[in-house]
Order: C-alpha cells, then structure tokens, then sequence
C-alpha cells in the first residue's frame, strides 16, 4: 500500500511558483523533483495493490498521470484524536496567534513572519506561538524583526497533551501554507471549535 501525506509533484508545482521570483529552483531540486522523484513514485504506485491519498485533487492527479487506476485509490483522512475537542471558549479580543507546522517555505513561514510584523506594529498586545517547527527557536526568531521576536514563543517539538494546551491558549490559528495535502493542523482547530475557524 503506497499512502500520500501530499502528492510531491503537487507540492513541487507550488513551490516552483513560488520561488520564480526568487530565481527559481537549483538544477539539483529540479532534476530530483521533476525526473526522479515521478520515475520512482510511478514505479511504486504501479505495483502496490491500493493508494491512498488526502484529497480528492491528488487523487485525480493520480489517475490523470496514469499511476494507479481509479479503482486502486481511495482517499484516506486523517484522523482526529478525542482529546482535541475543545469547549466553547467565551468571545474575547484575539491575543494570541497559533502557528502549527514546520519552518519550511513550504508552509508560507515568510507571509507569516511579514503578517505577524504588520500586526504587532498595529497590536502592541498581539503574541505569536510557533509551535512544531522542527529547527531551533533562535533559527525562527532569526527571520523576524528583532522588535517582534520578545512576541513570538517557539516550540520545536510538543507532545500531544501540551500541544492540545496551545490550542486552547490561542485566539486564531493561522494556516499561510502555500500547499497542503489535508493540513492537520487546521482540521484539528476546526475540530476543536469550528465557530472560529
């Protein structure tokens, strides 16, 4: 069984674009993502006997590339675990912002730093937590301002019970990913208080 988390070439294709501007990709990230990676991803959902995917779009990639036919792929979502439920919190101003996700371009982390520095210029009491970044909090801070980086807490890595707690700590969870396959992150917001989300 071959299960996308995010169809790579999808990812690819966003990324592509978004770095256009910038001078585009290194021959090596293109030969990997545009030969290779395709060539083996091809090969391995040929063989398997199901595929998974997130979403109905990736799933139509698929069969549109001819990798898997349609009867061999099914969309699998991700689940929710029953701790994520959240009571109803009580309406108050927004003070704190919630960012789930690694520091990667892939998940917008550059709108985030230039947003977050525009808010916390208009919202002196505005805060950031970045929380499953998987890199250093000095390297995160590093990309904001240092006038916003005492507002901004980082937490490379969470157990599930303490991430659970940053949810019910934040007012609005934000989500700038350039591509996601089914974002984890906003389903479990949804989850736990869908009159907010």
């Amino acid at each position: 069984v071959i299960a996308f988390h995010g169809l790579e070439p999808l990812y690819h294709e966003a990324l592509r674009e978004e770095s256009a501007d910038a001078g585009g990709l290194s021959w090596r990230y293109r030969l990997l993502q545009e030969w290779l990676m395709p060539f083996m991803l091809r090969s391995a959902c040929r063989t398997a006997t199901r595929v998974t995917c997130l979403n109905s779009n990736e799933r139509d990639e698929l069969v549109r590339r001819g990798w898997v036919t349609e009867d061999r792929v099914d969309l699998l979502f991700h689940g929710v675990p029953p701790e994520v439920y959240l009571p109803e919190k009580p309406a108050r101003q927004a003070r704190k912002l919630l960012f789930l996700g690694q520091c990667l371009q892939m998940k917008g982390v550059e709108y985030l730093r230039d947003a977050f520095t525009e808010i916390a210029h208009r919202h002196p009491e505005m805060r950031l937590v970045c929380a499953g970044t998987l890199v250093p909090a000095d390297a995160v801070l590093a990309g904001f301002p240092p006038v916003v980086r005492p507002r901004v807490t980082v937490f490379p890595r969470l157990a599930r019970l303490d991430l659970v707690e940053l949810y019910r700590q934040a007012d609005i969870m934000v989500a700038p990913s350039l591509y996601e396959g089914f974002s984890l992150p906003a389903s479990w917001h949804r989850t736990g208080n869908s009159s907010r989300s």
